[in-house]
């Protein structure tokens, strides 16, 4: 869902990393492209408008975004592997957006630098079950 409140509209951004080749015979990443001074539409609307773009790039191709804007996967029959690593990024004052993930505790609770601390302490709670169970 888009934030009104935010100048871009973005509540979280997204990064994915491709951690092998992607191209046109292999899973991939789709995107509807829309500019901030679009209207919001349903997603049917959206992809009469934009369309969908599918991205492709070599092992190391990082991709952006707002996770706001229309997305998926795009699947394809193939004997080849797609692997990304897929990080998401909010405001601090904003909730966890992903509860697949566990933050190490090297990072939120014993990191020398205080901002590196502040910027990976918003706990999911599977890090809290973790944290809990592990110390």
């Amino acid at each position: 869902m888009h934030d009104d409140r935010h100048p871009l509209r973005v509540p979280y951004i997204q990064v994915m990393l491709y951690l092998t080749n992607v191209d046109e015979g292999s899973h991939c990443f789709s995107i509807s492209p829309e500019s901030i001074d679009d209207p919001i539409l349903e997603e049917e609307k959206q992809l009469e408008r934009a369309g969908g773009v599918d991205l492709h790039g070599p092992a190391g191709t990082a991709l952006l975004f707002n996770i706001a804007v229309l997305h998926t996967a795009t699947v394809r029959p193939t004997e080849q592997e797609r692997k990304s690593v897929q990080t998401y990024y909010g405001r601090t004052s904003g909730e966890y957006l992903s509860n697949d993930s566990c933050i190490p505790a090297r990072l939120w609770r014993d990191h020398p630098d205080r901002a590196v601390r502040e910027f990976y302490g918003k706990l999911n709670p599977r890090s809290e079950l973790f944290s809990r169970a592990f110390g």
